[in-house]
Parts: C-alpha cells; structure tokens; sequence
C-alpha cells in the first residue's frame, strides 16, 4: 500500500495496518465465496491477519488439514510392517497397550530371574569366559587382550616370512599338487585316488584266499577258531623254545680239538669249512684217479702165474 508524505512516498506493509483495516480487509475477502483459497492464503502470510479469522474459516481451514494428513498417512499393514503398530489391526489400541506393559513386565521377571541365577565372576573366570581377574575393569582387559591379538599377529606374520615356498613343500611331499594348482583340483584328485586305491583294496579282498586255503599252505599256523593274538604268541614261544635249544646245544658241543682228535674235522682250525672241504673233495677224487690208473695197469692172472706171484690152480678132474 502506498502513502504520500509531503512529496515522498514509501511502502506501508500489511503488517503496519492498525487492527481495524485488518478486520475490514478480511470481511471483505470472506464475503467472496468465489475465492475463499485466496483469503486461507492472506491469513497465512503473518500473525496478526490468522488471528482475525472467522469461525468458520479456522474450522474450514482444519477440516481441510485433518482430510489432506488422513488421505497421506501410511496404511495399517504399513505401520505393522514398519514396527510402530505392534498388534493385529483388529486389536483396540487399549489392548495393544495393555499387552505391551505385560510383555515388558515378563521381560523384565525374567531378566531378573537370570540375573540372579548368572554365575559368579570368580566361575566365569575358572570357565575361561571372564579373560581377566575379577577385580580388573573391563577397559585393562580389553586393552591387554587387544595386546595379545597384536602379538600373536606379529608371531604369525614372522612366521609367514619364514615359511617354506611352495617348491621346497612339493619337493618335501607336503604339498601334494603343483604350486598353480588350485586347493579344490588338488583335494578332488586326492579324493579320486582314495576311492581308487579303495576300489583296488576292495577286489584284492574279494579274490583273495579263504581261511583255509590259506591253512593248507601252512600260511596260517593256528586253527580257524584261534584268535590272531594266541597264534602270534604261540609263535613267540615256539621261537624262544628253539633259540634256547640252539643256545643249549652251542654250549654242549664238543670242542674243535676234540673234534680234530676224533677224525671229524679234517683240516686245521684256523682253515675256514669251506677251504677245508674242496679240499678233502679234492684229494678223494684224486684217490679215486690213482685207483683206477692202478687197476687199469695192473696184470693178469696168467701172468702172475708165469712170474710165480699167483699159484696156478688145480685142474678139474675129468
């Protein structure tokens, strides 16, 4: 609104309006139904002009707020969805209500219940659970396990740097596969050579021989019904029974002198048995030679008789 003073004029804002020209200006828009947005937004614009609104208008204006906040409010399924409307929506709020201060009320009797019956810190300590001494904060505990975990971090990264390489672990037969294999290719093929070397042990099994094939070969000392650990220690004592009777008889046998006297070793002590009997081979094959060159050079019976070694024998009698 404009106002002259003397030759100036100036601005007059709605607000410098004294109360009376307020009320008149807002008759005057109420009594133009044509517009009634219009006067909804003059009032809005500043304190003094919404005092001075109508009955009628302030009750238009909030059944206008109260339809628009109630066709935009979110649906119930999306107040349950989004967890402010706890119960159904059948459920009167009273009720929803009341059963809210019970779940809380059971809540908290059991809390209390497990309150009281939680272990001690000196139990929680002995189980392991409790890190620290029961008389330590928590923020010293959590300080020094914290520690630990840097520590153990470090003794394993020192341990990564000094590790074998994947080559000296193959050479050595830990690491099964080639360094560019991957662990699934490695684990599958270890997988197929367990069910090989199962299915080879599975048909050995099925062709072997029976119990008492076996029996027959003497391969099997003991009866069927024995178990394996009375035939092995039959065996045991079979075995000590022998070695005792050979340490028995080392310790009787007659000695090498003896021996030698009775013409049962041929050769010197100190000549190994193998020397000694070539040796003996040796000299009855030539005994054997000189027998037969003597008998084939000997002469015959007529001629021992001529040279008068053999006496001629009677004539028989006609």
């Amino acid at each position: 609104m404009l106002s002259r003073n003397g030759n100036a004029m100036h601005f007059i804002g709605m607000t410098e309006l004294p109360e009376d020209v307020l009320a008149i200006i807002v008759r005057t828009m109420m009594a133009q139904p044509r517009r009634p947005e219009a006067l909804i937004a003059l009032t809005s614009t500043c304190k003094a002009l919404y005092k001075l609104r109508p009955c009628e208008l302030r009750k238009a204006s909030m059944r206008d707020t109260v339809a628009h906040s109630l066709q935009v409010r979110p649906s119930t399924s999306e107040l349950q969805q989004k967890g402010i409307l706890r119960g159904s929506p059948v459920v009167s709020s009273r009720l929803s209500a009341t059963r809210e201060a019970l779940e809380r009320d059971l809540r908290r009797v059991a809390m209390a219940h497990s309150l009281e019956r939680r272990p001690s810190a000196g139990e929680l300590h002995e189980k392991g659970i409790m890190k620290g001494m029961p008389y330590e904060s928590a923020s010293v505990i959590l300080l020094r396990e914290k520690l630990r975990k840097a520590m153990k971090k470090d003794a394993a990264a020192r341990l990564l740097l000094r590790r074998p390489s994947a080559s000296e672990l193959q050479e050595r037969g830990i690491m099964k596969g080639r360094p560019f294999e991957s662990v699934h290719v490695i684990a599958a093929r270890e997988q197929l050579q367990r069910a090989m070397t199962l299915h080879a042990v599975t048909h050995s099994l099925e062709r072997r021989p029976s119990a008492s094939e076996l029996h027959q070969k003497n391969i099997i000392k003991g009866r069927f019904s024995e178990g394996g650990a009375i035939i092995a220690l039959r065996e045991k004592l079979q075995q000590a029974m022998r070695r005792d009777s050979v340490a028995q008889s080392i310790e009787t046998r007659r000695s090498v002198g003896e021996l030698k006297e009775c013409n049962i070793i041929k050769s010197s002590p100190v000549v190994s048995p193998c020397l000694a009997a070539q040796r003996e081979a040796l000299r009855m094959e030539m005994a054997k030679t000189a027998v037969s060159r003597n008998l084939s050079t000997r002469p015959s019976p007529a001629e021992l008789e001529h040279r008068g070694i053999l006496r001629p024998r009677a004539k028989s009698m006609v």
